[in-house]
């Protein structure tokens, strides 16, 4: 896709603040996804001006900057590096702070602290030990560790998997030189789209970003990766663990895009505050557990129930899981559970009319063909039918069952 339109002004009055995102879309390498998870965490704390992170809050704060924070997001083969940044409207301050602001902004994107072609190391090392700490810190959790190797197995195409958490041995071949050679490729080299949303001058905007923009930005919106469907398998092991956990991964066979919105209805009617058909069938009847969850992954064209329960307790488990689903074929029983979800989506949309943070991400989402607004998704929520739900989830292909034992009083 080519965005030809640079700066995108959505316009808005209802907020006495201005938002401003600086977006670097690039191709996802698999190789190069651990970096990409450490760039933002470099990058946006300090520049070359102002190297120490106190003297860099103190900047901010001159130049009315409420907030700036960076971020790593992936869909499919496309990721993007974001820049986020909140300041009050210039008209309630009475103070034209728009000039200097962007600029602090874009010195901090193009003038990192950088010596030698290499991250300034106290900051290098720092987050590498952070890096490396939250892969230790996931394996030590239940879910976490559960989801690592849930995903080892199913991941046939790699890219959900091939992340610092899941694979902490490529954190190993990251190095300061390559992290900022890896900088040149996606922000230097690389062209930025930029959002801005408040009550804004159109022609001062394009007067302070137009020097930035270098050409018409491009790139992949495939963002879906439908895993296929691997030979069935069912793995039993065991962990240091007080609980024990149950994942059971249902492959979508037969996926199309317009079959995600019932894919994730699915999900609420699993698992949400207005239907929780698993938790009654697992906790409320059997007492079997007393959590559960569903994630959803139409992108991968997975979908992966989790139960935490005893260790002799998996085939009872197993067989309320089993349940739950055959109970989403029943038509006259799914319909009015249809109609609370949406009731409820509708008061929590209405709720977000008033959040800025979502009215601006929406927006941007929607452009960037990531998904569509939130009123949008809630016109097709209203469109599925009890029918349409019970062939969905006949179109759920059993491929992982996982349980990890626990095994701590055991010992």
């Amino acid at each position: 896709m080519e965005i030809k339109q640079n700066p995108i002004i959505i316009k808005n009055k209802n907020f006495k603040s201005v938002l401003i995102k600086v977006v670097f879309p690039f191709e996802t390498i698999l190789e190069e996804i651990p970096i990409a998870e450490l760039l933002p965490k470099i990058i946006g704390w300090t520049n070359k001006k102002y190297p120490k992170e106190g003297d860099f809050k103190i900047a901010k704060i001159k130049r009315s900057i409420a907030s700036l924070g960076t971020l790593h997001r992936r869909y499919g083969k496309t990721s993007f590096i974001e820049f986020n940044l909140l300041l009050p409207d210039p008209k309630i301050i009475k103070e034209d702070i728009m000039p200097n602001t962007i600029k602090f902004l874009m010195e901090t994107i193009y003038h990192p602290n950088v010596v030698n072609n290499e991250f300034a190391n106290d900051i290098y090392q720092q987050e590498m030990r952070i890096l490396k700490q939250g892969g230790i810190k996931a394996r030590k959790d239940i879910y976490s560790l559960a989801s690592i190797n849930v995903l080892k197995e199913i991941d046939n195409l790699g890219y959900i998997t091939n992340n610092a958490i899941d694979k902490p041995e490529l954190i190993k071949k990251i190095t300061n030189k390559k992290l900022y050679q890896f900088y040149e490729k996606v922000i230097l080299n690389n062209s930025p789209q930029f959002f801005i949303m408040g009550d804004v001058s159109e022609e001062q905007i394009q007067s302070l970003f137009q020097p930035y923009i270098k050409k018409i930005v491009s790139f992949n919106t495939d963002y879906n990766l439908y895993l296929t469907k691997v030979k069935t398998k069912e793995i039993d092991e065991e962990g240091d663990f007080n609980q024990s956990l149950l994942s059971v991964v249902y492959n979508i066979k037969d996926i199309k895009e317009e079959d995600h919105s019932k894919i994730y209805m699915i999900g609420n009617l699993l698992a949400s505050r207005t239907s929780a058909i698993l938790q009654e069938n697992l906790r409320d009847k059997n007492g079997l557990t007393y959590a559960a969850r569903v994630k959803p992954r139409a992108r991968s064209a997975t979908f992966i129930i989790t139960a935490l329960t005893d260790k002799d307790s998996k085939e009872k488990v197993l067989k309320q899981i089993d349940k739950s689903l055959e109970d989403l074929k029943d038509e006259k029983r799914v319909q009015p559970l249809l109609t609370r979800i949406i009731e409820m989506q509708e008061k929590d949309m209405l709720r977000n009319r008033d959040k800025k943070y979502i009215i601006f991400d929406n927006e941007i989402d929607k452009i960037l063909q990531i998904a569509p607004t939130e009123e949008e998704s809630f016109q097709e929520s209203q469109k599925i039918t009890s029918k349409d739900i019970k062939k969905m989830t006949e179109q759920f292909d059993l491929q992982l069952i996982y349980f990890l034992k626990g095994v701590k009083n055991e010992k």
